[in-house]
Formats: structure tokens, sequence, C-alpha cells
């Protein structure tokens, strides 16, 4: 649990602020609907995101604040907020100045209003079912549409991109060109096609298959196995919503799997005890409910619906014949979902995606239309907030549920939310160090270095970086800029104060770090210089060494009141 644990002083102070954004008005713009959230601590007003739906699966855009009924604990509530999102390309930002970088979701035209991600799972789903799943995908693919915005990540040993939604998607249309043309050719026609992401995960790259999922291990190595999994999901999702943070709107997380991690499926976030190895003790297990908790948090606050669908495909009763073949299940151990379709995995699905306002799609051949149905799902949501009544604000999961008072329509939105009080716990005190003691840098370094070898930006703080070489070439000459509004509070009339972290990382190609810069910034600002500081923001000028073999700066800025974070990765060669 190790490289979790350094994840999770950032996710529970980011985390803490979810429920606390004060609003002085009833409805908002879209110009509005675009700015970043900025997070108070003041008031408790849940904010849920929600899609209706008709009977056809299209979306229902006529819907007033009188048509929905929001209960919390089973009471009805006052809606405080209500506005509507469309899926419309934002204007075009201004280019970047030469040499400049930034984590903002830019891409080769408008911003994207909103993003669908498919992460395919090569960790967790059986060979087979990544075989049968990746078909469909790729007719999905063949019927992309410009303003889908489709990225595509491969879950494995680590989390891969194959293509981000701040890319142009004619990549994807040209690449599924390309492999149709290929594949309708004779063999011997055939050029060797180029070596992309996108067509190597086309043509079948990425499917593996693995002997803890596919063939049989028992005792310490399907514990190892299990940990190893669950701890690379969570921190493939926690990337993921970090990554999806900046992006307004509804975002969809299309989960393609048959073997989504036991420990991430039980209702309520309660283990499943047929689930839990004999040689986990209960720490662990508290630690993962913890971790868990967490990442519904994020998700929660970043507007991520998780759609989880099944790589299986239509299953039907297992007849018995695929376990004889030398000790090895050909249907993967998966015998009783065969038997029964209805059985708990596909129940944990669908609590899966209730939990996010996500929808689950299993037992079906027609992947390609969940998948699409879900890309819909974005061009239009409303956006509803409340201020609950109640005076529990222990941090427990309190059930909401969102109805509208029109029939035959479908409503997705997010089951629940954590009760969490106002202030949120200090960095300090959530990284384990003693009250008035000094702060562990040893576990925020490793906390910044694993933000450092993530393949994804963090978008929860917008920042802006200038990177030129000195003549000699023998430093870095680096301009970080960004806005300090979300770290900033006010402790007397008058004056605000923050605190923020600047790291810069270099690694070689294999990922080892081969320098590490820190630079705080401790700030201390009246009226004046408070107003300026929101208006142009606040920038860090430093020199770094260079390395002839690094290959990647990671920049990093981290709020150290509210644990948010930004990051940009600058390619040095």
């Amino acid at each position: 649990m190790v490289l979790w644990r350094n994840f999770r002083a950032l996710s529970q102070i980011a985390a803490c602020l979810v429920l606390g954004v004060p609003l002085a008005v009833a409805t908002a713009t879209a110009q509005e609907r675009r700015q970043p959230k900025i997070l108070r601590r003041e008031t408790h007003l849940v904010s849920v995101n929600v899609v209706v739906e008709a009977k056809d699966g299209s979306p229902v855009k006529n819907l007033e604040p009188r048509d929905f009924v929001i209960l919390d604990g089973g009471r009805p509530q006052k809606m405080a907020f209500f506005s509507t999102f469309t899926n419309d390309p934002a204007p075009t930002p201004p280019r970047l100045p030469p040499h400049s970088f930034t984590n903002a979701p830019t891409r080769q035209g408008p911003t994207p209003p909103s993003a669908t991600i498919i992460l395919f799972d090569s960790l967790n789903a059986h060979w087979t079912s990544q075989a049968y799943a990746m078909n469909h995908v790729r007719d999905f693919l063949r019927q992309i549409r410009p303003q889908d915005h489709i990225a595509i990540y491969v879950l494995g040993d680590t989390l891969k991109i194959i293509h981000d939604f701040t890319q142009d998607d004619s990549d994807l249309v040209a690449a599924i060109h390309a492999y149709d043309r290929r594949r309708s050719q004779k063999p011997a026609e055939r050029r060797p096609p180029e070596r992309t992401p996108i067509e190597e995960f086309l043509a079948g790259k990425d499917i593996r298959w693995r002997a803890e999922i596919d063939g049989h291990m028992t005792g310490f190595e399907r514990v190892s196995s299990l940990q190893h999994d669950y701890e690379t999901a969570l921190s493939a999702f926690l990337a993921i919503a970090q990554h999806l943070a900046g992006v307004p709107g509804r975002k969809e997380l299309i989960w393609v799997s048959d073997g989504i991690p036991d420990l991430l499926l039980a209702d309520n976030l309660q283990i499943y005890e047929d689930a839990r190895p004999r040689e986990m003790d209960e720490a662990q297990i508290e630690a993962m409910r913890g971790d868990i908790a967490e990442i519904a948090r994020l998700m929660a606050q970043s507007d991520i619906a998780i759609y989880p669908v099944d790589a299986a495909g239509l299953v039907g009763p297992d007849l018995g014949f695929g376990n004889d073949a030398g000790g090895i299940d050909w249907y993967g151990g998966n015998s009783a979902v065969l038997a029964n379709p209805d059985d708990s995995y596909h129940l944990a699905m669908t609590s899966l995606a209730r939990r996010t306002g996500g929808h689950a799609y299993y037992n079906r051949n027609d992947l390609e239309t969940g998948i699409r149905r879900a890309v819909e799902d974005s061009e239009f949501s409303y956006e509803l907030g409340y201020y609950p009544d109640h005076t529990r604000w222990k941090g427990e999961w309190r059930k909401i549920k969102v109805k509208v008072d029109r029939p035959g329509l479908t409503v997705l939105a997010r089951n629940g939310y954590f009760a969490q009080g106002d202030e949120p716990e200090p960095l300090e005190k959530a990284q384990g160090s003693k009250a008035g003691g000094p702060k562990p840098r040893g576990s925020e370094v490793a906390l910044l270095s694993q933000i450092a070898a993530s393949p994804l930006d963090a978008t929860q703080l917008p920042i802006t970086v200038r990177l030129t070489r000195a003549s000699s070439n023998a430093q870095l000459q680096a301009e970080v800029k960004f806005n300090p509004s979300s770290g900033l509070s006010s402790s007397a009339p008058g004056t605000w104060k923050g605190k923020f972290e600047v790291a810069f990382l270099q690694a070689d190609d294999k990922g080892k770090i081969l320098d590490a810069t820190e630079k705080f910034i401790d700030m201390n600002l009246g009226p004046t210089t408070y107003k300026n500081a929101l208006r142009n923001g606040v920038t860090l000028s430093t020199s770094l060494p260079s390395f002839p073999n690094a290959t990647m700066l990671s920049v990093i800025v981290l709020d150290q009141s509210s644990g948010i974070v930004g990051s940009v990765h600058i390619p040095l060669q």
C-alpha cells in the first residue's frame, strides 16, 4: 500500500472542499460555467450533475427547476442553483508564446467543452474478452464524430496514453481508416504499419495474457496480484481525476473490462467478505476502504461519471466444457458470471455506475452502442445545487436521489456524497506529522515524484511555464505563472495568506529522476496586492541545471493549504 499511501494526503485535502462552493446567483452563464470552480469553505453546497434521457436515449433539454426533485437522506431539498451545460466548442484560445507550455485543456482548434475517455483494461480483463472488446472499439471508432473529443487510455501495469482528448480526433479517424485499408489487402501486399501508439493499439498490441487471470494462482501469489492490480487501478483513477479537473462540464470514463477488481465493487464502499484474502488484516482492509472513498470524492469533484462496459459481451450458461483442458479454465475462472448473468459482478458494475452518475452495459453483443450512448450523455446536462438541511458533517456517506416529475424519463446522477466538514485536515496532519512538528518531507517528495511520473498533466490548478536554455546550454531558465486564488485565505480583515510549493523534476527516458529543485512561495497580501494577484497571477522565475540525458521536465505547483495541484510535462529533447 506504500504506492497509494503517498497519494492519499493530496486526495484527502482536495476532496474535503467538494461541498464548499458559495453561490451568489441562482443561474450561470455559459462563459461562467467554463471558468474553473473556485472552492470556498464558508457554507455547504452539494452540486450534482444530471443527465436526463428519453426512452430512445436522446437527451431531454427542455426541463426547468420545477421539474426536478432532490432527496437527501429521503428528505426533499430546496434547490438553490440550476444551470444547463451544452457540449458546444468554446472559442479558440490565443496561441501560447514561443517556448511556453500549459496544462490547460486545449487542443488544435477550439477548447474541448467536455471529454470522454475509453479506458481499455488489459490489467484485469481476460485476454479473450480483450480481443472481443477490441473489435467493438474499432467499430465505434469507425463512426466517430468531430465533436466527440475521444481519449483512449490503456490500463496495464502502468497507465498508457494512446490518444488524449486534447489532440485532434482526425488522428483517430486516419488511424482506423489505415487499419481497415491494410486489413482489406492481401497479406503479401500489406506494408508494415507505422508504429504509432494508435496503430499499435488498433492492431491489438496492448492485448495481453496474464497467468494470474487466465491461468491459476493460489495463496500468496494471488494476494500479491490482487493488491498490485488494486493499487494500479486506484493510481490510474487518481491521475485521470486530476487530469480532468480543469475540463468544464460532465466527463465520461468508459471502463471496458470484465474483471474490475472486487475491492472496488462493493456497495457502500464495503469490502465483500468472500473477496477478502485471509492474508490481509483488518488495517489493510480499512485503508482500502479509505482509498476508495477518496476516489469517489475526486470523481464527484471533477464531474466524472463512470460507465462500466463488460468486455465479455453477451455470455451464456457455462455447460462445463471449459474447465477440463489441462487444468486451465478457458473461461478465465468466470464460471459464476457465465452461470448467472445477473451475478454480483454485474450488480456491482451497476452500483459503481450509479455511485458516479453513469450507466453499466453488460450482456450485450453491441458494446459499441454502449460506448456511443455514454459519449452522447455528455452533449447536454443539468447542474443542480442545494444546501442540505441536515447538520451531520462528520464525513459519512449520505444517499441522494434526483427525480424528474415526468413519466418515461431516465435520470443519471450520482447517488450520494461524503458529508465533509468545512475545514480540511491540515496537510501536515494528513501526511502523518505530529501536531506542531515538522512536515515529513520524504512523503511529500515521494508524492511529487509520482505526480511527475504520471503520463497525464494535473489540471486542478492551471499553470503556464516558459522554458528557455542559457546560451552556454548549462542551465535552463524557467518562468512559472499561476493564479493563487485556490490557496489564499483571510485570517484578518484586509489580509490574505497562502503557501505554494513549486517543484521541478528532470527525468531520463527510463523515468529516473536526475534532479529535483523545490521553491516555496509564502504570500501575505494586502488589498491591492491581493487584487493584482487574482488579476495577473503569480510568477516565479528560477534557473535549473541542465542534464544532457534529461528527456522530460515536470513542473508541479502544490497549494499546501488545500492540496490542489497542477503539473506540466515538458519534453526536453
